[in-house]
């Protein structure tokens, strides 16, 4: 389910009781507001549902109640803060506030928790390149591209990154490689 940007990791499931597994199936079959009114219903009954808060937030953002859904999301991981996928969700929503600080480090917890999570270092890099740091993000964009080799995205980012430290016939180079990947 994720693949760049603002791609979200896929809703915990583990723990798949009743209501949960219900509000699962309606989050995963895109009935937003019917998922959230199950979460919240879990919620009511077992307000320690980690995973509920997570989810709950991924919907709630998803809706644009940005507020609503960093509650959630800061619930959850006060519940529990060793989910990579909760801390890279939560980064997406800091990064979509323009909050880039906070993005990157919550995007680094995930990093911490789950090195073998590559996605992160996507969207830390996006991040990273948006607040002027370029030499952080071409070894974030790097690390990504070691297991996603032609991933057009990854390429322009770092392209741009590359050009932004001065580093011009790498940046050429990888933008040709970007265009070859399919960027327009």
């Amino acid at each position: 389910m994720v693949s760049s940007g603002d791609a979200t990791k896929s809703v915990p499931t583990s723990g798949s009781d009743g209501p949960f597994a219900a509000a699962i199936q309606s989050h995963q079959a895109g009935k937003l507001d019917e998922a959230a009114d199950g979460y919240r219903k879990l919620l009511r009954s077992d307000p320690n549902h980690a995973a509920a808060h997570a989810n709950l937030g991924q919907v709630l953002g998803t809706l644009g109640q940005v507020k609503e859904a960093e509650l959630q999301y800061q619930q959850a991981l006060q519940l529990n803060d060793r989910e990579a996928g909760v801390w890279f969700n939560y980064g997406n929503l800091l990064r979509r506030q323009n909050r880039i600080a906070e993005a990157v480090d919550a995007y680094r917890q995930a990093l911490t928790i789950d090195p073998g999570f590559i996605e992160p270092h996507l969207n830390l890099a996006h991040a990273l390149r948006r607040k002027g740091d370029f030499a952080d993000a071409v070894e974030n964009y790097r690390a990504f591209l070691e297991r996603r080799a032609n991933h057009a995205e990854a390429l322009e980012g770092l392209a741009r990154s590359l050009q932004s430290i001065g580093q011009l016939a790498d940046a050429v180079a990888t933008f040709e490689a970007a265009v070859a990947a399919g960027v327009a």
